[in-house]
């Protein structure tokens, strides 16, 4: 006997094919049935090979009940359900034949066979006058029955042998007795996972709208409740949907399409693709959920349900579920492109769900890596990645704490957890970033002549509003660290352009460099950092080639047209275009640090509370360091730690060298 035979119910099987071969056939049409037919249905091993009339066939399936438990148990219920649904328990035959249909490969093998040969069966008829109902009953349970979700009919209008049950619910009837329709609601749900996060951290997205909208929508006992939520994989979408449900005070189910028993993958309904199990499920679902409130049903990954209509299963049917469902349904997907326009148009509401803010990233890693020790410039310069997404956090977290990982050692995990999930995707940057040695702090950013500029500049980041920031200075004064910390504490993205990403050996592309990365930086809301400036804007009096005096002209009036905050900075602002310097809003000249703050960050780097006179007195004499001198310093203490050397003595000694190499030279002669 094969493993899990008594699933298949192989003596109700015979019983029903005896009823349909008898109505049927004839002895003359042996031919229509085969010993190895009756052998899948009946699991019967000892049957001949050779053709047998279709009496000696009958007399074959009159076989022994060898699961008379579970056949009593399948009746039970089934004539559970005819009290359940308010239906005659004489309807009760017809339920055990669509359950065995659907179960029995046998069975269903012989009536495809039969209707192959030209036999038109109709088993409606059939089970009419074997359970002694009037037909027309007998269709009327049949329909409330689809109506209920409890049955799902096929093209054929009211015919048994081609309706199919949930597979959950068919191993379900062959249990213990069904107490209510609930119950076997609950073979059919897949709660989802709660919320981790609430709807403020997901500010990318007009959450106040959906949840007004659903709550108010439901309230309303309003039809149609659809949503489609799209965007690039990674970004929160089901997290947020989650998270919605929760706000709304619902449930919230996934409509899947496979189910796991056992270790095995079943096919639930019978389907032969996997979109058309999900259309069956949620159709399923909707009816039987119909009126149980305060319920919400996702579907995520729906593209391959919309792209299958027409092929599977109608568009219109489709079109039904997304207009007329009783049930909120929240539909996801990563690629919105691929559903037709008659589609969209028919979700009451479509939310793009762009890349979270780095704000909202950073609570969500704060809240995924709590407990871990985790520092929080480490957090910030994480949530900083490009294409950093709240998956990513989220696995990058859930394995680290999995392994217990803290400090350091979480640093290292999540970074690599991180750096290989985007690289396996190709959305890895491995070109090299920018690096502080030491955080800025902009209480040591010496600006000369008016600091209120620096007030302006931040309120107009704080605003978005266009400006444009020309930063010049010497070597190390914190030019290009001003930009990057601007963007960093309003959580702007900041793209730093050199001479090597524009300039090309080809004549007239390095101007298409130019207005590609103009035009990029506008549609992504990038500010734009024009490094070493001098290089791309060199004034056009000591200019002698054509392409080059076209260059100067295309950043000219890319400058101009810039929507986007702008700085560029340069140690050389008098190598400039004329034309350049009445182009900037600001035009801040950052110069070396004053006394107070060069004891200030030699204390800091040194991490000392105090310092000798003979430290005041020498630091005073330097006029010319900048914070680049102090990140020298930095790193040079990094390799003194383990040294038995004097660290004051060293760091003063690299600090007047620093300071000396920066002394005006010295006049050749006797005038001066």
């Amino acid at each position: 006997m094969r493993r899990n035979a008594s699933l298949h119910y192989p003596y109700l099987a015979s019983q029903f094919c005896s009823m349909i071969v008898r109505e049927y056939i004839d002895d003359s049409d042996s031919e229509l049935l085969s010993p190895s037919m009756l052998n899948r249905m009946c699991f019967i091993s000892n049957l001949t090979t050779r053709q047998m009339p279709t009496s000696q066939m009958l007399d074959a399936l009159a076989i022994s009940d060898p699961y008379p438990k579970q056949t009593e148990a399948l009746k039970a219920n089934c004539r559970r359900l005819c009290s359940l649904y308010g239906i005659d328990t004489k309807f009760a035959m017809v339920l055990e034949f669509v359950v065995v249909v659907n179960l029995n490969a046998g069975l269903t093998a012989v009536l495809g066979n039969l209707e192959c040969e030209g036999v038109n069966i109709d088993s409606c008829a059939v089970l009419a006058e074997q359970c002694d109902m009037p037909l027309s009953d007998l269709k009327n349970a049949l329909a409330l029955l689809v109506e209920q979700g409890l049955l799902q009919q096929s093209f054929e209008e009211w015919e048994p042998a081609k309706m199919t049950m949930a597979r959950p619910i068919l191993l379900r009837l062959g249990g213990s007795l069904v107490q209510s329709k609930g119950d076997l609601l609950q073979t059919l749900l897949f709660e989802a996972q709660p919320a981790t996060f609430d709807l403020s951290s997901f500010t990318q997205a007009n959450t106040a709208l959906m949840q007004r909208y659903c709550q108010n929508a439901m309230a309303k006992g309003d039809s149609g409740i659809s949503l489609l939520i799209h965007g690039e994989p990674g970004t929160g979408k089901t997290e947020l949907v989650r998270s919605l449900a929760k706000a709304c005070g619902c449930q919230l189910y996934e409509v899947r399409n496979l189910r796991f028993d056992a270790g095995q993958v079943d096919n639930e309904f019978g389907a032969r693709h996997a979109s058309n199990q999900r259309v069956k499920m949620l159709s399923t679902l909707q009816q039987m959920l119909a009126a149980t409130p305060n319920t919400m049903l996702v579907i995520d990954e729906c593209e391959d349900m919309f792209s299958s209509s027409d092929t599977s299963y109608s568009k219109d049917s489709m079109q039904r579920l997304l207009e007329q469902n009783q049930v909120p349904c929240i539909w996801i997907t990563n690629y919105a492109a691929e559903l037709e326009t008659s589609f969209i148009r028919r979700f009451k509401l479509v939310v793009p769900i762009p890349a979270p803010e780095k704000a909202d990233l950073r609570k969500i890693a704060g809240q995924t890596f709590k407990g871990m020790a985790l520092p929080d410039d480490y957090i910030r310069k994480l949530c900083s990645i490009e294409h950093m997404t709240p998956a990513l956090i989220q696995n990058a977290g859930h394995v680290a704490r999995r392994v217990d990982a803290k400090r350091q050692e979480a640093e290292r995990i999540i970074d690599e957890m991180v750096e290989n999930s985007l690289s396996a995707a190709s959305l890895w940057d491995s070109k090299p970033k920018y690096q502080q040695q030491l955080r800025f702090d902009p209480a040591l950013l010496n600006i000369r002549g008016d600091p209120i500029s620096k007030d302006h500049i931040t309120q107009a980041i704080r605003q978005q509003d266009s400006i444009r920031v020309l930063l010049c200075g010497p070597p190390g004064t914190g030019k290009t660290a001003y930009a990057h910390y601007l963007a960093e504490q309003h959580d702007r993205p900041l793209k730093q352009i050199r001479c090597s990403d524009v300039l090309s050996k080809y004549v007239g592309e390095s101007e298409q460099n130019v207005a590609r990365i103009f035009e990029e930086a506008a549609a992504e809301q990038q500010i734009l950092l024009l490094d070493e400036v001098d290089s791309l804007l060199t004034s056009r009096d000591r200019l002698r080639s054509q392409h080059e005096l076209q260059l100067v002209n295309e950043l000219l009036t890319q400058l101009e047209s810039f929507e986007q905050p702008l700085f560029a900075a340069t140690n050389y602002d008098t190598l400039l275009d004329r034309a350049v310097m009445r182009r900037f809003d600001f035009k801040l000249f950052c110069d070396y640090l004053t006394a107070e703050q060069v004891k200030t960050l030699y204390k800091r780097t040194l991490s000392i509370r105090t310092l000798s006179d003979n430290e005041l007195s020498a630091l005073s004499a330097l006029k010319h360091l900048t914070p680049g001198d102090f990140a020298i310093l930095a790193r040079r203490l990094k390799f003194c730690e383990a040294s038995k050397t004097n660290l004051r003595d060293m760091a003063m000694g690299l600090l007047r060298d620093e300071n000396q190499r920066k002394q005006p030279p010295q006049a050749i002669g006797f005038i001066k």
